[in-house]
């Protein structure tokens, strides 16, 4: 069984135009260690395991790659395993993403330590407390030995600003 977004990956890995139902490694489109590589997936599926594998496939230069994830589970019927259900989906976009966010996020890090300016946030519902990296610097913290809650961060607050700060919490 697969979805489309897997009869597609295949479609551009082997140029075969493959259908639901097909046995992948029956038709002679693969080397015998992509055929071993495939056995020992569908093996471990059939085994019981469920797993993901991402894959990268570069079609055209120009357009670069395109990344694809695919999830292998494994088929029950009264306890047994009887195949291997195949889903997959296209990535690129997500990758794509996920680097322009790691990259702003870099640009970020680099901004606030020119400025010596940081930020901090807590979030009212879980109350989970973040610091920027350079609020650490600023305030002469280790960010691996600092138990960073609350509770700290109000103990660390000059006196004379706490009512302050204790008025803009219970605004917010």
């Amino acid at each position: 069984a697969a979805n489309s977004a897997f009869l597609n990956l295949m479609k551009l890995t082997t140029n075969y135009d493959f259908k639901k139902g097909d046995n992948i490694l029956a038709i002679n489109l693969f080397t015998e260690d992509n055929i071993d590589y495939c056995k020992n997936q569908y093996q471990k599926a059939l085994l019981g395991e469920s797993f993901i594998l991402e894959t990268e496939i570069t079609e055209n230069p120009k357009s670069g790659p395109k990344f694809f994830e695919t999830n292998f589970n494994p088929i029950y019927v009264n306890a047994e395993v009887v195949g291997v259900a195949c889903f997959a989906r296209n990535i690129t976009e997500y990758k794509k993403n996920k680097e322009a966010l790691i990259e702003y996020n870099k640009k970020l890090q680099t901004a606030q330590k020119i400025a010596k300016l940081g930020y901090w946030e807590f979030n009212l519902e879980t109350r989970k407390l973040f610091w920027s990296d350079e609020v650490y610097m600023s305030w002469e913290k280790d960010k691996e030995k600092l138990d960073l809650n609350l509770e700290s961060f109000i103990a660390a607050i000059h006196q004379e600003d706490r009512h302050g700060f204790d008025q803009l919490m219970k605004d917010a």
